[in-house]
């Protein structure tokens, strides 16, 4: 399967002796067969015997047991597309290329497919380098342009020691917004977390920094990593000030909070379902309070002039052109499973290419799978 010429056949699990497997074995058989290592790493062989033979488990939370099934045909359709997503780089093929992005199927509908976005005020001729389809998988080319602002809330709000997402913070050289709580899978330290950009350093220069909130606020902790292809930063608690795994609703305020309690993160298969299902995500932020959108894209890389990189990696895209502007950085996008509320991305804020129409910010599973980090 080196060649990615071999789709993935899910859906043979079920004609697999479950019963003598061991866990690795089981987790072994779950990756030759297509399935995504975050799945294969949780579900179990009694997942697999509740879903009927057209069907298969996915995992829902990033730390968390919870399952649903899919249909295996989308599953194997997803896979290969995300397959080659991450071998073939379109956005090296030319200058006016911005973005490049898993589209995944909808239930009944198309199939799952890669989104390569160019330059709406490009004069020359990016559409030449990007073919019609690779292995199978159509590729569509998306042309790109400006956002707009709308009005915000929680600006200058101060929850004192015990902080909600979704409120301001800032580090000494501008302001954003904050997400839940943070965790990380080798330790037990909550964690503030937010974008990096919001600094002006990268890197291990951005390590050792201050966030205060609210903007002129008291200081809440220092940064312990940060990630620049990410861009994330997590910051270390000082004695005074503890994250909280909630954000602040729309209407809350410090003396009459009230939350949406936030219980995990999304894998990346269990976006791709909700994309699939015609569901979507919400944030709220300082800048542009709360917003909603669908879930359109995901596992993409965007061109991002201003970051330490030059690019963005992991991206999840949702929502429209005002769902997002300068100040909303740094909150999280998050939806309701099952009665639980999970987050699926950063937010990342406008590009200044101002190439995006829509909301982007890195998926939580990136994160997790570079450095452990994730919210819950």
């Amino acid at each position: 399967m080196s060649d990615g010429s071999e789709r993935p056949r899910v859906q043979d699990i079920h004609k697999k002796k479950l019963s003598k497997m061991g866990r690795r074995c089981f987790s072994k058989t779950l990756l030759g067969l297509g399935f995504s290592a975050t799945t294969a790493a949780t579900i179990t062989a009694e997942d697999v015997r509740g879903a009927s033979s057209d069907q298969v488990p996915i995992s829902i939370g990033l730390t968390t047991d919870e399952t649903k099934n899919v249909p295996a045909d989308w599953y194997n359709d997803y896979q290969q597309a995300e397959r080659v997503n991450q071998r073939v780089r379109f956005i090296d093929r030319h200058t006016d290329i911005v973005g490049q992005w898993l589209v995944p199927g909808d239930y009944g509908g198309k199939n799952s497919r890669i989104n390569v976005e160019i330059r709406m005020d490009s004069t020359a001729n990016p559409r030449g380098v990007i073919p019609e389809q690779v292995e199978g998988v159509p590729i569509e080319v998306t042309e790109v342009g400006e956002r707009k602002p709308v009005d915000g809330c929680h600006g200058g709000d101060d929850y004192g020691s015990d902080v909600p997402g979704g409120v301001q913070v800032a580090s000494p050289d501008g302001g954003g917004s904050g997400g839940p709580r943070v965790l990380n899978t080798d330790d037990d330290v909550e964690y503030f977390g937010t974008c990096q950009h919001i600094y002006d350093t990268c890197g291990s220069n951005t390590e050792g920094r201050k966030l205060y909130h609210p903007y002129g606020g008291d200081s809440v902790g220092k940064v312990e990593t940060a990630l620049n292809f990410e861009d994330f930063v997590a910051v270390n608690t000082n004695s005074s000030h503890d994250p909280l795994p909630k954000i602040a609703k729309p209407d809350s305020t410090p003396s009459d909070p009230s939350y949406f309690d936030i219980t995990d993160s999304f894998t990346k298969d269990s976006l791709s379902d909700r994309k699939a299902a015609g569901k979507g995500v919400r944030k709220v932020g300082v800048a542009s309070c709360q917003t909603f959108g669908d879930l359109k894209q995901i596992s993409g890389t965007v061109v991002d002039d201003n970051t330490c990189t030059g690019e963005k990696k992991g991206q999840v895209q949702w929502g429209q052109d005002n769902d997002v502007t300068s100040g909303d950085s740094g909150s999280v996008a998050f939806a309701e499973e099952n009665g639980n509320w999970y987050v699926s991305s950063l937010v990342n804020g406008q590009s200044p290419t101002d190439a995006y129409s829509y909301v982007f910010g890195t998926g939580i599973y990136r994160i997790k799978d570079k450095s452990g980090y994730y919210y819950g």
